[in-house]
């Protein structure tokens, strides 16, 4: 499973949480106690979510969409995966997008895209990166989108 790591990290906060240090103290990298009053002055090192996990939506619908174009390219193409993007700029980081809190241009930073798996794993990574979802929030979104491209795929292409 490529969350593993991640699932294990979770694990072994919470159990943290029941000792001795604090599960942002742990992310962070520290060995900051955990306090039984809220220290004002704490700054955590991550941004986690603050509600609870459910699937990413965009795990989901990305996952479907990128798994509807590997199937109908199958039909078509020998190596139904292969995209073969190289330096592939988001919108965000284009090097023409202005920064939201400073009137700065931002860098451009490219990424590539060899094939669907990626671009479906980069997706889906996006939100836990953002901190508006868990690791395993992604990868029930990829499972849910992977099932749904498999019900449209057929009944779109069924033979009836």
């Amino acid at each position: 499973m490529p969350f593993a790591a991640d699932a294990e990290l979770q694990s072994l906060v919470s159990v943290a949480l029941e000792g001795q240090e604090s599960a942002q103290s742990l992310l962070a990298g520290s060995s900051k106690a955990a306090e039984p009053v809220p220290d004002d002055n704490y700054k955590a090192a991550a941004f986690t979510p603050n509600f609870p996990a459910y699937p990413s939506g965009h795990a989901t619908f990305g996952t479907a969409c990128l798994v509807m174009l590997r199937k109908v390219r199958a039909e078509r193409l020998k190596d139904p995966d292969w995209i073969g993007v190289d330096r592939f700029p988001s919108n965000e980081l284009d090097g023409i997008a202005v920064d939201n809190f400073k009137p700065e241009l931002r860098g451009r930073r490219t990424d590539d895209f060899r094939d669907i798996e990626k671009a479906i794993d980069d997706n889906n990574r996006s939100r836990v990166l953002l901190g508006v979802h868990w690791q395993f929030d992604a990868e029930g979104g990829k499972e849910a989108g992977q099932k749904v491209a498999e019900a449209i795929y057929g009944r779109a292409y069924s033979k009836t």
